[in-house]
């Protein structure tokens, strides 16, 4: 009977479909406590602590830090608008897009002007609430002004590297951005019309009052007030 008792006692302490390592955890390492318990620690399993809702929450957060991805922010300061490289690329655009025979920007197309400020848009975004109301306003001005002051460049460099005030003497020496048809169209109409008058009354002008020279270089132009 002893030998019976001894033979149950082992069975029953022996077999191994009873799970009694898990519940007490004294397990030896080549025992699977994780899959009984389920308490491992989430630097053991951190996947098995989030469930797929939060994993897909936490991969979002991530990816939305960025509040304008793939634009720059830019904002509208005095008037202008701001960082510099923001009105560097409002000038880029003008020059790859000149549609024909213009020098003004009152001169475009409204459809290539409703272009160039998407195209402009989609590389820098008005981040400050309080500039949206006037953000296609003040894009326009900015855009007439950079306009007006490349040309007044490209007839200034011109002048200085011929020495001459007559357009015609111009053609070759047209900017790099502008086609070499549009620049000898421009220049066969600077030398005649109104904007010989303008040129004229420009120089006039600078040569009686050169305290304001530096204050009035689209004088020069003589369109600062039509453009």
């Amino acid at each position: 009977m002893s030998v019976g008792r001894g033979t149950a006692s082992a069975s029953t302490s022996a077999s191994p479909s009873t799970p009694v390592v898990p519940a007490t955890g004294n397990a030896s390492p080549s025992t699977p406590v994780v899959p009984a318990t389920g308490n491992a620690s989430p630097s053991t399993l951190p996947s098995s602590s989030s469930s797929p809702q939060e994993v897909e929450s936490q991969h979002l957060a991530v990816e939305e830090v960025p509040q304008l991805p793939g634009r720059q922010p830019c904002w509208i300061s005095g008037g202008k608008i701001d960082p510099s490289p923001a009105s560097r690329y409002i000038t880029t655009l003008i020059h790859a897009h000149i549609p024909g025979l213009v020098d003004a920007w009152r001169e475009f197309p409204v459809p290539v002007r409703d272009l160039l400020f998407d195209m402009f848009t989609r590389r820098f975004a008005f981040t400050r609430p309080e500039d949206l109301p006037r953000d296609r306003a003040v894009w326009e001005i900015t855009t007439k002004t950079n306009l007006r002051k490349s040309m007044w460049e490209a007839r200034d460099k011109a002048i200085k590297t011929t020495g001459n005030r007559d357009p015609m003497a111009w053609v070759d020496y047209g900017p790099v951005w502008l086609r070499t048809d549009y620049w000898e169209s421009l220049c066969a109409r600077w030398a005649a019309g109104p904007w010989q008058q303008w040129s004229q009354a420009a120089i006039r002008n600078r040569a009686t009052q050169p305290e304001r020279e530096g204050r009035r270089v689209g004088l020069l132009t003589g369109r600062s007030d039509v453009d």
